[in-house]
């Protein structure tokens, strides 16, 4: 669409690019259900995942190498994001000196999240992704490994049963066409209305796994990960470039800010053919 186009050839330009930005979604969509191998993925979730989640889901699998856990109760679980200067990971700081983390000008923090399964061997964490998403988080990851590590076993990856049904390819395809038999989208729809509520725990949690104290989390001065502790008095008095907003308030001896402004357009050199229009209005 063209800012010289009028009305009636802008509305036409609008419903074709929308027919055709529909019949790409429906073109990808297919793609996902019927060609469902994605070689790039590993996990049980790649047969029966949109490509975009998918994706997603690979980089929040790779990135729980990264994370530490340990058991604070019965089913309770902290997880931690690795110190990048104890060296205990070389990997890790590869891929944080790799950023640009350290020349950021907002401060970014590390946080303990805390992870706890329930009778049914679902989990939950506190930073609720899979509420907000409908797939399950970094923390679940790292809760999963350390678990099934403990058992002398390897962690899998969690399946298409662990994230809500609206991410599976079949639910895309399938729950919105019209040629869908209706009592395959009236299943669909209760299965979005009683999606899962978390991932479940694929192994047990054993009594080898020892019970730590609980450690509460650091003040923030000592959790930020791309300024240097001797820096944050400085940093943190003296707000950021950019982000200071002054407002001076008039006093009795300014006009208002009505007249202000007033006085300020009245005064302003307009070019000719701009006061021929302001006369004209």
């Amino acid at each position: 669409m063209q800012p010289t186009m009028n009305m009636d050839t802008s509305s036409k330009t609008l419903n074709t690019q929308a027919s055709l930005k529909s019949k790409e979604i429906e073109e990808i969509i297919f793609n996902d259900y019927h060609y469902n191998e994605k070689t790039w993925s590993k996990w049980p979730t790649a047969p029966y995942t949109t490509t975009v989640v998918e994706g997603v889901i690979v980089s929040i699998m790779d990135c729980s190498q990264f994370y530490s856990c340990k058991r604070i109760g019965n089913t309770k679980f902290q997880v931690n994001y690795l110190d990048s200067m104890t060296g205990e990971d070389e990997l890790f700081n590869e891929y944080f000196d790799n950023t640009k983390i350290m020349t950021a000008p907002i401060p970014l923090f590390s946080r303990d999240h805390i992870v706890c399964v329930d009778e049914y061997g679902v989990m939950f964490c506190d930073c609720h992704s899979f509420e907000c998403t409908g797939f399950f988080c970094v923390h679940m990851v790292c809760v999963a490994e350390f678990v099934a590590k403990s058992n002398h076993e390897k962690f899998e990856g969690f399946t298409h049963r662990d994230i809500a049904v609206r991410w599976t390819s079949a639910y895309m395809q399938l729950a919105f066409r019209h040629t869908t038999p209706k009592s395959i989208q009236i299943m669909y729809n209760q299965l979005s209305k009683n999606d899962v509520k978390g991932p479940k725990l694929q192994h047990p949690i054993c009594d080898c796994i020892e019970i730590e104290e609980y450690i509460e989390p650091l003040p923030a001065e000592k959790r930020v990960k791309n300024y240097h502790l001797d820096d944050l008095a400085l940093d943190f008095i003296e707000p950021f470039d950019g982000y200071e907003t002054t407002f001076i308030e008039p006093d009795g001896y300014s006009q208002k800010l009505e007249q202000f402004f007033s006085d300020s357009i009245e005064d302003s050199a307009f070019p000719d053919k701009m006061k021929m229009m302001q006369d004209m209005h």
